[in-house]
């Protein structure tokens, strides 16, 4: 094979065995002139361990462009490693890509973030946090397509049958330039050479990862054995496939999550059969709509941190606090796993206490929209009587039909007289400048107008709305005279 191939990406399984066989037989040195000279878009990821070290110093000595570095900053480096950054920059002119947590500049920042002490409480999230997402973003920013890692087969573990040339499943190439050096090789080269090395090498360090997880080996112990001691964690995070990992997830929680629905709706309706003995169907169907609606699964899936409890990985956890939608979908991926692990009854005995709020305040709203008087709220029949389970407090009643449908309904049974006030310029709730509370702009444009409307009850306030329509406004309004009220909206 010649040292200029033509890569076309993405590689064939047989083009990559192809490749694997040639650079197999090949030096350190070779392998990484091959990459030099044949895959676009190349870095090199470290953490400045030694077979990163060597690597560095390799292509140093091959290209006068050597490719750029990436250090992913946990943080939680030992302070000797970023000694080490500093020797590395000064003794080679190689650019270097520092990517941290997203949004954190320290250890505080970090911890105030996401707690302290993660990678105990949730090792993989903290995995995810501090080496896979940067790592994401590095790639993604810096249009990286391979990389060169200091993998090594004698490190034994994942690695052992480590290949020269891998394919993730993003389609990223890693390069393992060294992978059948071992331990002593590489600490011959880094003396024969002079290259920089971190100084706990010298107290009885091997490999060096976060301060928090790397201890000293003793004589006879495998290199890695000091890292993650008394865990069956083998690799740092950031060789793992989070994205097939993920998706086999995907596949389970999608399951999951049909067979919560159905067992969700059938455990409503057994609740308002004990609630409402007699209920005919028709309303019985509009209650509980009402009470499996998205808002109402939502609200109980975070008053019970169930994407905390779940595991789920930190930009799922990020989607599901901006999602009611998907918050409603792990409520009932929960309900699933809990039904095909202990059965309906323990469903129910979960959900009874749960729903019982929500339900009470929807039969109330469904009298009132077929124009009956509200009855008091329903005794319990002995079966359905359970003890309220922890963490949850008692709902707001809520209510997902129109408010100003809801609005008039409440005012018209109270006999109450309504007065509307519209005004095409900004009142209250604004700075008089035109700027709402939460700092958007209120004024209209002409193609664009904004109604402003104040809702008058007996002569009092009751609320004010915004909109581009005058029948929006007052839903705004409306919405805010319902809380006035006591009756809450989603």
């Amino acid at each position: 094979m010649d040292t200029k191939i033509s890569l076309d990406l993405p590689l064939s399984k047989e083009r990559l065995n192809e490749i694997n066989t040639h650079l197999s037989t090949q030096t350190p040195e070779e392998i990484l002139k091959w990459a030099v000279d044949n895959i676009p878009g190349l870095y090199q990821t470290t953490a400045f361990g030694l077979t990163g070290l060597v690597a560095i110093d390799m292509l140093s000595k091959i290209t006068t462009s050597p490719p750029p570095l990436i250090f992913l900053d946990t943080l939680y480096h030992f302070r000797e490693t970023y000694e080490l950054v500093e020797d590395v920059k000064a003794r080679y002119s190689v650019p270097l890509h520092v990517y941290k947590p997203e949004g954190c500049l320290d250890v505080k920042q970090f911890e105030e973030k996401h707690g302290e002490r993660l990678w105990e409480t949730d090792e993989d999230t903290y995995d995810f946090l501090v080496k896979v997402e940067p790592a994401r973003r590095a790639y993604e920013d810096l249009g990286v397509k391979a990389v060169i890692t200091g993998r090594r087969a004698s490190q034994g573990a994942d690695r052992a049958s480590l290949k020269p040339l891998e394919v993730d499943s993003t389609g990223l190439l890693k390069l393992n330039p060294l992978f059948q050096w071992n331990f002593h090789l590489l600490e011959w080269y880094i003396k024969e050479n002079n290259v920089p090395r971190n100084k706990l090498l010298d107290q009885g360090y091997r490999s060096v990862g976060d301060w928090h997880s790397t201890v000293k080996v003793v004589e006879g112990q495998d290199e890695r054995a000091g890292r993650w001691a008394g865990k069956e964690k083998t690799e740092c995070g950031l060789h793992k496939d989070y994205f097939s990992m993920k998706a086999q997830a995907k596949v389970a929680a999608g399951a999951f999550e049909h067979l919560g629905d159905a067992v969700l709706g059938l455990s409503v309706t057994n609740l308002l059969v004990d609630m409402y003995p007699g209920l005919h169907v028709g309303p019985s169907t509009k209650i509980r709509a009402l009470v499996v609606g998205n808002a109402t699964l939502a609200e109980i899936s975070l008053k019970y941190k169930l994407p905390i409890r779940l595991r789920l990985h930190h930009a799922q956890a990020i989607t599901l606090r901006a999602s009611t939608h998907i918050q409603a979908d792990v409520l009932e991926s929960f309900i699933g796993g809990l039904y095909h692990e202990q059965g309906l009854k323990a469903v129910q005995n979960w959900l009874n206490p749960l729903f019982r709020p929500y339900a009470t305040a929807a039969y109330r709203i469904v009298r009132v929209q077929h124009g009956l008087p509200l009855l008091a709220s329903p005794s319990p029949s002995p079966r359905s009587l359970q003890t309220p389970p922890e963490l949850a407090s008692a709902p707001t009643p809520m209510t997902t039909i129109g408010h100003l449908a809801l609005f008039n309904q409440k005012l018209q049974k109270a006999d109450c007289t309504v007065e509307w006030i519209y005004s095409d310029t900004p009142e209250a709730g604004t700075d008089g400048k035109g700027t709402a509370e939460d700092g958007t702009s209120r004024r209209g444009t002409k193609t664009t107008p904004v109604w402003y409307v104040r809702v008058l009850v007996s002569g009092e306030v009751y609320g004010s709305g915004r909109g581009n329509t005058k029948k929006a406004a007052r839903n705004e309004a409306a919405k805010v005279g319902l809380e006035k009220m006591g009756i809450f909206v989603w």
